[in-house]
């Protein structure tokens, strides 16, 4: 079931489209040849006979897809062109066909909650007017294309819980109309590219249950709008850069279970944005704070569940000398039934 925080966020990504998008067409135009068959592609290779809706779908007395109301389809009323395709939990298996890229003028595609596999195809490159593209909790494998940076009217980019592999494409820096990235619970790996920084609308990143390692990019600093960073569940490692903690719209920041070390900085209190109990959680590090009270209070305040503090000699952090030092320790909690999906 999707997160309740990561459906908001998208409505709100997506409300001006409820005003002033596609229409349903009338029967002033007709879809073009080729949307129409990348369409029927899409059913044939993901066996629409056994979707939960295909109403017109398949059905010879509804040949055009906007006049007879195909499922999920909503088309310029002006030219006839496709503008929506909205088949999430619909029971599609199969693959997406390559031809999906004839729908030029797309705005939305959401796919969603299905049980897609295979590999994102480069044609999705084509639709650079879209503004949402959800291909959350499939099976799809493969890497993330790199010509997704075409995708420069993108909005909402969501490709979590899925199989993908490889590194996040430098390109994705060039979607500087995005508002969030969720590519969390994916097999992703290397360093996050420091042109994630160009993102500067960009309020909600989700990169965590991944295999990403190196430093936690300085360049995340320019994300003045971000509300929302999870990293938890990767290899990141190396201090906790303070630039992060000028980003004050941040209501939820979640680092743990990575290998961070070091100090965290003190001014990690100017977050007062950050919810109170689940707004930090800092936990399965090797970080250590100075003798500062007030912001061990806040990290308690903020991380309710991780609030057992103890001094104790940190051999494993980045420094090379002994330090006795608070430390924060709890009991580990299970990350498929906690961490994964938070709900909030």
């Amino acid at each position: 079931m999707r997160t309740l925080h990561r459906f908001f966020l998208i409505a709100i990504a997506l409300f001006p489209l409820l005003g002033s998008g596609p229409i349903t067409k009338t029967a002033q135009a007709t879809v073009p040849a080729a949307e129409k068959k990348a369409l029927v592609d899409l059913y044939n290779a993901t066996d629409g006979t056994n979707w939960t809706h295909n109403d017109g779908w398949n059905n010879p007395n509804r040949p055009d897809p906007c006049d007879n109301h195909w499922y999920g389809i909503s088309c310029n009323s002006t030219n006839g062109h496709v503008t929506k395709l909205d088949l999430h939990d619909n029971n599609l298996t199969g693959t997406i066909p390559s031809t999906i890229g004839n729908l030029i003028l797309l705005q939305v595609l959401d796919l969603d909650y299905n049980h897609l596999a295979g590999v994102i195809p480069h044609g999705i490159s084509n639709q650079t007017n879209l503004q949402l593209l959800d291909l959350d909790s499939n099976n799809l494998t493969g890497t993330i294309p790199s010509s997704i940076g075409n995708l420069i009217n993108l909005q909402t980019l969501d490709l979590y819980t899925n199989h993908l592999s490889g590194n996040i494409p430098a390109s994705i820096g060039n979607l500087a109309q995005l508002n969030n990235l969720f590519l969390g619970g994916n097999n992703l790996s290397g360093s996050v590219p420091s042109s994630i920084g160009n993102l500067i609308n960009l309020q909600a990143l989700d990169l965590d249950s991944n295999c990403l390692s190196g430093t936690i990019p300085s360049s995340l600093s320019a994300l003045i709008h971000l509300q929302r960073l999870f990293l938890y569940n990767n290899y990141f490692s190396g201090r906790i850069p303070s630039s992060l903690c000028s980003l004050t719209q941040m209501q939820r920041l979640l680092l743990d279970n990575n290998r961070l070390c070091g100090r965290v900085p003190g001014s990690l209190a100017n977050l007062v944005n950050l919810w109170n109990n689940i707004g930090l959680r800092l936990d399965h590090n090797r970080l250590i704070t100075e003798a500062n009270p007030p912001l061990e209070a806040f990290i308690v305040q903020k991380s309710s569940g991780y609030s057992h503090w103890q001094t104790t000699q940190d051999s494993q952090s980045c420094f090379s000398w002994p330090m006795f030092l608070p430390a924060i320790v709890h009991q580990r909690l299970n990350p498929y039934i906690i961490l994964r999906h938070p709900k909030f």
